[in-house]
C-alpha cells in the first residue's frame, strides 16, 4: 500500500478475522427480520484480509491509497481508493 502515486510501499499484514462487510451485511439482514429463517450463515475468520495503519503524520485531507498485489499465478492486481482523514 502507498500514499499517493510516488509514496513508499507499505508493507500489509495478512490476517485471518471475520470479514467485516460480511459482519455488517448479515447483522443488518438479522435487524430487518429477526424471526427470518434463512439468514447468512455465522460469519467465519476469512483467509483474505491484509491490512496496515496509515502514517501517523498522515494530515487531515483527502488521500488516494494504492494497493497492489500478486497472485499465486504471477499476476499483478491494483486497486486504488479515496480516502478522507478528519481530526
Amino acid at each position: 500500500m502507498r500514499i499517493g502515486e510516488s509514496g513508499n510501499w507499505i508493507p500489509l499484514q495478512k490476517t485471518e478475522e471475520f470479514d467485516p462487510q460480511f459482519v455488517a451485511i448479515r447483522d443488518r439482514e438479522i435487524a430487518l427480520n429477526p424471526e427470518g429463517k434463512g439468514h447468512l450463515n455465522a460469519p467465519v475468520p476469512s483467509a483474505h484480509l491484509w491490512k496496515a495503519s496509515l502514517p501517523a503524520d498522515l494530515s487531515p485531507d483527502s488521500h488516494l491509497i494504492e494497493i497492489k498485489a500478486t497472485d499465486d499465478y504471477g499476476n499483478t492486481h491494483k486497486g486504488k481508493r479515496l480516502v478522507r482523514v478528519v481530526e
